[in-house]
């Protein structure tokens, strides 16, 4: 059985496990070209969506109808724009935090964003990050993030979560 290093905490792990036992993180393989190739495909189906989105709005709709009716804020999944408010919110909260370390969003953001009606968005996460004494840290959160209008966001709520 081989072993390999688990990426958060350096340590050795079987290749077979799934969870580092130490830390809990995830041991799953990411490649640089995976994740190219997920942003990739991420806009090519925004381009596609765009462009056959547009196409369905009537030939003798305004200039304006097409501009609202592909911009409306209130009718998108703003899920990553949420997870990325969150972390600033996040980032406030800590004592003095060095180096600071999200999971990234764009290969799992449904594991940690649940859009729950209304522009509003439940984050479960967690935050790796240096205090003041130089310790490293974990500290997972939940937070409760609503849009409020087409650049504006309101923290609803943040717990930080022991142990």
């Amino acid at each position: 059985m081989s072993s390999k290093k688990c990426r958060e905490c350096g340590r050795e792990v079987s290749s077979e496990d799934t969870e580092c036992p130490d830390c809990g993180a995830r041991l799953k393989d990411r490649s640089k070209l995976g994740c190219l190739s997920g942003i990739v495909i991420i806009l090519i189906l925004w381009w596609l969506g765009f462009y056959y989105g547009r196409s369905y709005i009537s030939n003798d709709a305004s200039s304006d109808d097409v501009k609202n009716a592909s911009m409306n804020w209130q009718d998108q999944d703003n899920s990553i724009v949420a997870y990325i408010k969150i972390q600033d919110y996040v980032k406030q909260d800590l004592n003095a935090p060095v180096n600071v370390k999200f999971p990234e969003i764009v290969e799992k953001h449904s594991d940690y964003v649940k859009r729950i009606g209304d522009q509003k968005y439940l984050i479960t996460s967690y935050v790796d990050y240096e205090n003041s004494a130089g310790t490293k840290m974990r500290t997972r959160f939940i937070g409760e993030i609503q849009q409020i209008s087409e650049h504006e966001w309101n923290l609803i709520s943040l717990y930080f979560l022991k142990g």
